[in-house]
């Protein structure tokens, strides 16, 4: 297996890791045996290892020494709000920096990132839905301030996708990104630039579904 292999299951891994916790599938204070982990996906337990080292760079996980890793805990009220604050904070920058500088390959990109999450939140996919999503806010925060804001992000707003998920649905979810999306396509315009339409549904199915029969689990 190639290095670009290993990284890419250890990439749908952590996905799938990420929308359960995020959906509630994995309570929060769940110890992730790591044995357990690696026999579920037919791997060995040093991806196990990268894959809860990305979570908890984002927040969702915690390692508490030899008593292993463990999904974080929910927020107290006040600590929820500074969270918030911080998170509105560099959304708010980065779409104003988008708007700026976005060019018709950044709008195409984000543009079809949206048209995959309504087709994921038609059909009721929430693991592809919100691993799109956050691609997409990491994509645009990327084009603002580049890898050290995004880490910034991460690490605040998946940790508050967790804890706000049981109060949105996927729809309500996808109002804010069409929101920049149609702010970005009106900076846009006036540059008479011929917008790029989305992938249809049956393209963007087609190119899904080559890319999940690349791994040995389903989503």
């Amino acid at each position: 297996m190639t290095m670009n292999q290993v990284s890419s299951i250890k990439k749908q891994i952590a996905e799938f890791i990420r929308a359960e916790i995020i959906d509630g599938a994995i309570l929060s204070g769940t110890r992730l045996n790591e044995q357990e982990l690696a026999d579920r996906f037919g791997v060995s337990k040093g991806p196990i290892r990268d894959v809860l080292a990305i979570l908890r760079k984002e927040g969702l996980v915690i390692n508490n020494g030899k008593r292993g890793s463990f999904v974080s805990m929910a927020l107290d009220e006040d600590v929820k709000r500074m969270y918030e604050g911080f998170s509105q904070s560099i959304k708010s920058y980065a779409v104003k920096r988008l708007k700026e500088k976005a060019n018709k390959t950044d709008y195409t990109l984000l543009e079809n990132h949206v048209s995959k999450m309504k087709i994921y939140a038609n059909s009721g996919q929430f693991c592809d839905f919100i691993n799109t999503y956050i691609e997409f806010q990491k994509y645009y925060v990327y084009l603002a301030g580049g890898e050290d804001l995004v880490n910034i992000w991460s690490s605040i707003s998946i940790k508050l996708m967790k804890e706000y998920h049981q109060q949105s649905t996927m729809t309500s979810d996808l109002q804010e990104p069409t929101q920049i999306l149609a702010e970005i396509k009106q900076c846009l315009s006036h540059e008479l630039i011929e917008v790029t339409q989305p992938l249809n549904s049956q393209i963007i199915r087609s190119k899904i579904s080559d890319t999940k029969a690349k791994f040995p689990f389903n989503f």
